[in-house]
């Protein structure tokens, strides 16, 4: 389906036009407590933008290091791969591709895994990620358009949002956020079960097997299920759905504090959805 007809099927304008006014004026509220024990408390996702917060500490492409915890110190080590990655990219050079993809994954904490495959599978890399990147700019959803992309997981993710037209990070806090909203939009207009098209997929948090509270990533309820993500393809066709409905939503609401800012919006759901346990929002 191509992004259009999403956009205008019933239940996902519906959607979009709730979800722009939480962007505008901000009905829900948030709060939980890191593993570490830090508070954060959201009166809306405006407030979740101001407080984001991802430490990070990497070496780029170029052997410099990088570390910040802002919003702004990751834009501009984010900026700064992409420029590179993108000149890796259209010059065809597998090696500086696989370098500056390995420095998105030393950003995002997910090393592991990812680094290995990037190097394993240098020779064709630049081609490959940009068919991919190509792919995902065609704007359809279809999965016979989506079938040859056979990698992608929350490493992946962060190499296209930097490479891709209005394109976010789809990970296990983003999409949390997204269908915790998507909860409170049915409860609300009195629907008993998620619309197909919002159902959107959740993820695991990456914790240890025995860590004593675990995070919450998955806002089910009753019969408002969303079921767990599974397969390269059904990755990168809800990280579509969710672009699409997050810039629609920007576009809608205007002049707010997101302005065009796909990135700071998804930044918003990042931090709203480390936990979403009712034990943390006491």
């Amino acid at each position: 389906m191509h992004k259009s007809d999403f956009l205008q099927l019933p239940a996902v304008s519906a959607f979009v036009e709730w979800f722009a006014l939480q962007l505008s004026k901000p009905t829900y509220a948030h709060a939980y407590k890191t593993a570490r024990g830090k508070a954060y408390t959201f009166d809306g996702l405006g407030a979740a933008m101001q407080q984001y917060d991802w430490r990070f500490k990497f070496h780029d492409g170029d052997g410099k290091l990088w570390q910040g915890t802002s919003l702004a110190q990751n834009q501009a080590a984010l900026d700064h791969i992409t420029g590179h990655l993108q000149q890796a990219l259209a010059v065809g050079d597998d090696e500086a591709a696989r370098t500056w993809s390995t420095a998105v994954m030393g950003w995002g904490g997910v090393m592991n895994g990812n680094a290995k495959w990037l190097s394993e599978n240098v020779d064709g890399l630049a081609a490959h990620i940009s068919g991919v990147r190509d792919i995902l700019d065609l704007q359809d959803d279809a999965d016979a358009v989506l079938k040859p992309i056979h990698r992608f997981n929350a490493g992946m993710t962060k190499v296209y949002s930097l490479l891709c037209s209005r394109f976010i990070i789809y990970d296990s806090r983003v999409a949390a956020a997204l269908a915790w909203f998507v909860v409170k939009w049915c409860q609300e207009t009195g629907l008993q079960q998620v619309p197909a098209q919002l159902a959107f997929p959740c993820l695991a948090a990456k914790e240890a097997a025995n860590a004593g509270l675990k995070k919450v990533r998955n806002p089910s309820v009753a019969d408002l299920r969303f079921p767990a993500l599974i397969g390269a393809s059904q990755h990168a066709k809800w990280n579509q759905r969710a672009s699409w409905v997050l810039d629609a939503a920007l576009a809608k609401a205007g002049g707010t504090g997101f302005g065009d800012n796909l990135r700071a919006l998804e930044a918003a759901l990042f931090m709203w959805g480390y936990d979403l346990g009712s034990s943390r929002s006491e």
